[in-house]
């Protein structure tokens, strides 16, 4: 990646292989996964490309590659989809902030300031729709009642159906673009250190913490949500799971600093990575990168390293 033309080239060559391979995969194979997993990765590659080339030459230059990022993925629409009115809002709400979360990270110099900087532009983007008058609890409903018929899922409890209605599948879409986001900008900085800073992004992210001070709006969105009903409940259910998001990146990071200083074997995180799908595993996760976030345990284990 040592000009912009490498740049260009990489990211119309990440962006057709979005579009040819997921059906041609699924075409071959009945594993949905698979075809979902390129799919994921190649949006990351391309994110990636676009945020190594702010994080390395600034704003203009990662505009322009975020540009071409825009007008691949808009011919791909066109080529396979026939129409690009729909989807380039989509588009645009993947590439633009990655572009501007780059150059956050390159202006603040922190992971932290980048995880600040997402977490607004997603508070934007869902006042925006709020604003613009999208009926949020109608949508809920629709993304969940399906789900909830009898047989879909077994034994669904009154609250389940509650708490599945208000948070969970709306939060969930935005907990998706969210981490693409920041995955995008982490590949982004992990390829710079790669190249210019080898051991670099490792001493970064074993580095971050999620500030004390997330714990005051986590605070009052469940406040809202505990003692709120209709769009309001569902706007600060929605944030607040985006915060426990950041909690869980505060753990996953700990356990990284932790694992690191006891020089444990890589394989370890074949193990932990799988388990974060279980529900309970997550919290646990979150609840460290909580309670570090007030009191520091990677500093305490290391005075006593």
């Amino acid at each position: 990646m040592s000009g912009r033309k490498n740049a260009l080239l990489a990211v119309v060559i990440f962006s057709a292989l979005f579009f040819v391979l997921p059906p041609l995969v699924a075409s071959l194979t009945t594993m949905n996964g698979l075809w979902l997993t390129i799919v994921v990765v190649t949006l990351w590659l391309v994110g990636g490309t676009i945020s190594l080339v702010t994080l390395r030459l600034g704003l203009w230059e990662g505009s322009q590659i975020m540009l071409a990022a825009i007008a691949a993925f808009s011919v791909g629409v066109m080529l396979f989809q026939q129409s690009i009115r729909g989807s380039l809002p989509y588009i645009l709400i993947t590439f633009v902030p990655i572009w501007l979360l780059a150059n956050s990270l390159r202006t603040t110099g922190t992971q932290w300031g980048m995880l600040k900087s997402a977490i607004t532009f997603m508070v934007i983007i869902y006042s925006t729709l709020y604003l613009m008058g999208y009926d949020m609890v109608a949508i809920h409903h629709t993304m969940v009642d399906p789900l909830l018929k009898p047989g879909v899922i077994a034994d669904v409890t009154e609250a389940t159906i509650k708490f599945m209605r208000i948070a969970v599948f709306p939060s969930f879409v935005a907990m998706l673009v969210l981490s693409l986001w920041i995955m995008s900008v982490c590949i982004g900085r992990w390829w710079q250190a790669l190249l210019f800073n080898p051991g670099g992004f490792q001493q970064e992210f074993h580095q971050l913490r999620i500030s004390k001070n997330v714990a005051i709006p986590a605070a009052i969105l469940a406040w809202v949500i505990s003692s709120q009903s209709g769009t309001l409940q569902y706007f600060a259910a929605d944030i607040f799971i985006l915060l426990t998001f950041f909690y869980w990146l505060g753990g996953v990071a700990l356990v990284h600093s932790i694992a690191g200083n006891l020089r444990l074997h890589w394989s370890v995180y074949l193990i932990f990575y799988p388990l974060n799908i279980i529900p309970p595993m997550q919290v646990i996760v979150a609840g460290a990168g909580f309670f570090d976030s007030w009191f520091n345990f990677r500093e305490k284990f290391n005075s006593h390293d």
